[in-house]
């Protein structure tokens, strides 16, 4: 009887500590996808900050001298909206390529975001439509029924552009 108690005790204990082993192994294996996860992101975001650096540059300006700018926006935007900064950065190169000016591409950025929403497209895209419109180069966003008048400069359309979709990436935003 003593030995029996005694080999149940020892599988008890054996399968406890081969539970224990296994959790311990899953709570590895996710501490390192996890820090991959986080590597990632750091890399994207880097990327995306080199990128809209190469863009302001080419546009004359030190990007240094916007950088607290942009991330203060960005950072703004991604707490009040479903957009990641890193998406939001891609698409203010973007923008800042097409506009030839990164204040511009910056006060744009709100409604890049609402189109976006709006039209169930990615940022870019919608960066891409918007951009062309602010610049002058379209007169129509198409699939939204907002158009231009021809001779609309950039602080009119815009203007038109935050009156007619204020609030619509905020109003997406996911509450989780």
């Amino acid at each position: 009887a003593g030995l029996r108690s005694a080999g149940q005790a020892v599988a008890t204990y054996s399968d406890t500590t081969r539970k224990a082993g296994l959790a311990l192994t899953a709570f590895g294996a996710a501490g390192v996808l996890a820090i991959k996860s986080f590597s990632s992101a750091a890399l994207e975001s880097q990327r995306s900050m080199s990128t809209l650096a190469a863009v302001v540059s080419q546009t004359g300006v030190d990007f240094e001298t916007v950088r607290g700018q942009v991330v203060s926006l960005t950072k703004a935007l991604q707490n009040k909206t479903s957009f990641g900064d890193e998406e939001q950065i891609r698409a203010l190169a973007l923008l800042t390529l097409q506009l030839r000016d990164v204040n511009k591409a910056m006060a744009a950025l709100p409604a890049v975001m609402n189109i976006a929403t709006l039209t169930s497209t990615e940022l870019g895209t919608a960066a891409r439509t918007v951009g062309s419109a602010l610049a002058g180069t379209m007169d129509t966003i198409r699939g939204t029924g907002i158009e231009f008048d021809k001779t609309a400069n950039f602080a009119q359309r815009l203007t038109q552009l935050l009156d007619s979709t204020r609030g619509a990436a905020e109003a997406n935003t996911d509450p989780f």
